[in-house]
């Protein structure tokens, strides 16, 4: 079966399916916390909208490596449990059915938590908040560290989060510390975030942008790729944090330039169209575009959007034949 781990990484703000009326946070009024809580929690109950298996729902270079870590991982001896940190759920399984939402812990964005303000204490009480939230059929799943923890009490864990999420999480996650096995056992991957932070400087990862010239990619998915070579390694290294930070000193740090996206024929294009069609027959050409652009693969606007008007007619015009 494998060494087992629990992995918690960050939601992405790019959503296959269209957000309906309502469940967005900026469309809450206010600025107290409590009351924008309140009113989300409420909209997540009464709001009629389509539910989707969060894995299916997320999208984007961060989520396309993040997704795929436990199959890969299988491999190498691991057994990889995969956890998502949700500004909008707070901490769900990638099968847990949700609804397309724009919530996030980042600042200075129209959906942000913070609503302008900069005092962390209004993250972590949204934080507790949605955690708090009663998931129809998610009863008996852990829905915050705290519960992880308990649940998993001599389970490795691996946390992968943006330094706004990180803060965001701070009180749930300072609360695992309590336990000595999580002492040794937790390791955070947060490459924002100072290696002399007050309370994670022991548990803290040595990752910085650095990484990203050898690990491949942006730094949006870094956090995730960082997690992804851990799990490269056998079963046999132990995955205490002493054992994780040798293997990301590892690594080799230099600067790569920018790779460009690389062009792509209309038989390509169409084929990928196609694939994205398969899965997610009512997925816009918009989200298909940024998935494919996301994807390193380049293609112009307008015939993107022929290509796709095509093959939705040859679909529908041999559903009607």
């Amino acid at each position: 079966m494998g060494r087992a781990v629990n992995l918690v990484v960050s939601c992405s703000s790019r959503k296959r399916y269209e957000t309906a009326p309502g469940l967005a946070v900026r469309e809450l009024v206010g600025s107290d916390v409590r009351a924008r809580l309140e009113s989300w929690r409420k909209r997540l109950k009464t709001v009629k909208a389509e539910k989707y298996p969060a894995e299916d729902l997320y999208m984007g270079e961060h989520w396309s490596v993040a997704r795929d870590i436990p199959s890969d991982a299988t491999s190498h001896g691991w057994n990889v449990r995969l956890w998502i940190c949700s500004a909008g759920y707070g901490l769900i399984r990638p099968s847990t059915r949700i609804n397309s939402y724009q919530v996030t812990f980042a600042p200075s964005t129209i959906d942000s938590v913070a609503n302008g303000a900069k005092d962390r204490h209004v993250l972590q009480s949204w934080w507790s908040g949605v955690c708090s939230y009663r998931i129809p059929g998610e009863q008996s799943s852990p829905r915050s560290f705290a519960d992880l923890a308990l649940k998993y009490p001599r389970t490795p864990l691996i946390v992968a989060l943006s330094a706004d999420y990180l803060n965001a999480v701070e009180k749930d996650l300072r609360g695992v510390l309590q336990y000595a096995f999580f002492r040794r056992y937790l390791s955070i991957i947060s490459c924002g975030t100072p290696s002399k932070h007050v309370h994670w400087k022991g548990n803290l990862l040595p990752c910085d942008g650095k990484l990203s010239g050898s690990l491949g990619g942006t730094l949006t998915s870094l956090n995730a790729r960082v997690a992804r070579f851990l799990f490269e390694v056998q079963a046999n290294a132990e995955p205490s944090v002493d054992r994780m930070a040798a293997l990301v000193r590892s690594i080799e740090t230099r600067t790569v330039a920018p790779q460009p996206r690389r062009p792509q024929s209309d038989l390509e294009v169409t084929r990928y169209i196609r694939e994205g069609l398969k899965k997610t027959p009512l997925v816009s050409k918009t989200k298909l575009l940024e998935e494919f652009r996301g994807a390193g693969k380049a293609c112009e606007q307008r015939r993107f959007g022929e290509l796709y008007k095509q093959l939705k007619q040859g679909i529908r015009q041999g559903f009607h034949g």
